[in-house]
């Protein structure tokens, strides 16, 4: 859009240009040339104003973009460092049923044991 309304400008730019020349060369009067070129100017100037106006709002957008990137950037190093805590959590619960199925295991082999002894 910015780059359609400096070729717009420019455009308007060498009317000026064209309208000058006819003037200096006696192809238009001065009478003919000065509403023209008073248009002309004020349409640029309209077009500048666009222009900035439309270079405001895109600084803004990159603004608002680049935080938005950052915050996403943050976001995902923290989703990364929950799913590390939560995958050592995993480990730790898988070890945790790993030893006490052992636990089970030994106090079943040692049960048959216990009870002799305690008919004894």
């Amino acid at each position: 859009m910015i780059k359609n309304l400096e070729t717009h400008k420019a455009d308007l730019e060498y009317e000026v240009e064209k309208l000058n020349k006819a003037l200096t060369t006696g192809k238009i009067s001065k009478i003919e040339a000065d509403p023209k070129l008073s248009q002309i100017n004020a349409e640029i100037k309209k077009t500048e104003g666009k222009i900035l106006d439309k270079t405001d709002k895109l600084k803004i957008a990159e603004s608002k973009l680049h935080d938005a990137e950052r915050r996403k950037a943050e976001l995902e190093a923290k989703a990364h460092e929950t799913e590390e805590k939560r995958s050592s959590e995993e480990q730790k619960t898988a070890l945790a049923v790993e030893k006490t199925a052992r636990a089970e295991t030994d106090i079943r082999r040692l049960e048959p044991n216990i009870r002799r002894s305690l008919r004894l």
